[in-house]
């Protein structure tokens, strides 16, 4: 009998969402002829008990730090456990919003324009140099190393970004703010392919950790109402991402989507084309390479659509890893 570790908790300000992602595949797995067993990264006897566990295949339904950053991959590749998700280094890249970056304009991929704050004594310097190495205000400030929304926040000016940098007090993204309808990108599969794209319109605010976790506060289109020539470039994008950093099994990219005329007025980054199509210029964001797997998250919804029910998605995911070892073997 087949046999899975599902690893949920962790020690990020995401674990009881972990915990949720965790029961609805848990309920999965229970319908299914396999052994199974909770594990608990933050249980300082976690490693010793999976090893004695001997999982054929690990589940990882972890978010943020210690999750999704590549930590808990690399002790899974150490050990010889074929697991769920990408790997380490795709995890370790996609958790970084700084080096989420670096990939996006590497592959000339849009993405707003940014600058990193690693302190206040910082921020004020570039505030003082004549070229302001800033994006312009409004911006959004982000943790580097946070999912889920933990820690963003909408900053209008200079004088708030100061106060904002002095109490954080850790290295933080300031981002240009992009106005328009927001996106999210589910890739899935072996190899990867993009599943229906999905619409976010929070009711109030922004979708933040609330508007993501409660029922009712976002309204979802899915698939969302975009052209084929915008699908066709979002697809474009979504797969020079996945091979260039090694995406596997499932992922979400999120994108902002400007409207026509507030994309011409951006200039383009050096060796980007200019060809917008109708329904906007798309700026990428981040990515997810753990999408939840709770009630309102975003990838189990995109895989209906596509014709694929939550206990298919998880006994697909579980196979994607058993192949990816096997083909290692072969």
């Amino acid at each position: 009998m087949l046999k899975i570790a599902l690893l949920a908790g962790g020690r990020s300000a995401e674990r009881e969402i972990s915990f949720k992602s965790a029961k609805a595949v848990a309920e999965v797995l229970q319908t299914m002829n396999v052994s199974y067993e909770k594990f608990d990264p933050a249980d300082a006897g976690m490693p010793a008990a999976l090893m004695a566990f001997r999982p054929d295949v690990a589940f990882p339904a972890l978010h943020g730090p210690g999750g999704e950053d590549g930590c808990i991959q690399g002790f899974l590749e150490s050990a010889g456990i074929p697991y769920v998700g990408s790997g380490v280094a795709a995890s370790a890249i996609c958790m970084n919003k700084l080096y989420t970056k670096w990939a996006f304009e590497a592959l000339a991929i849009p993405t707003p324009r940014w600058a990193l704050v690693e302190s206040a004594a910082d921020l004020e310097e570039k505030l003082a140099t004549p070229e302001r190495s800033l994006p312009p205000f409004p911006v959004v400030v982000k943790p580097l190393t946070e999912g889920s929304s933990v820690g963003v926040a909408f900053v209008k000016t200079a004088v708030d970004l100061v106060a904002l940098a002095e109490k954080r007090n850790m290295p933080l993204l300031v981002e240009e703010r992009i106005v328009g309808r927001e996106l999210t990108l589910p890739v899935f599969g072996r190899p990867i392919e993009l599943l229906p794209v999905i619409e976010i319109r929070p009711k109030a605010g922004f979708f933040d950790f609330d508007a993501k976790y409660t029922n009712g506060m976002t309204d979802y289109i899915c698939p969302a109402d975009i052209s084929a020539e915008l699908r066709e470039t979002l697809n474009g994008h979504a797969m020079r991402i996945a091979g260039a950093l090694g995406l596997r099994h499932m992922s979400r990219i999120d994108v902002m989507l400007a409207g026509p005329q507030s994309a011409t007025e951006k200039p383009p980054l050096p060796g980007m084309p200019r060809n917008i199509p109708p329904d906007g210029q798309p700026y990428f964001l981040e990515i997810n390479t753990i999408p939840g797997m709770t009630a309102t998250s975003l990838l189990p919804m995109s895989a209906k659509a596509a014709g694929i029910e939550f206990p298919e998605l998880i006994r697909k995911l579980i196979d994607m890893a058993k192949g990816a070892r096997a083909d290692e073997k072969s």
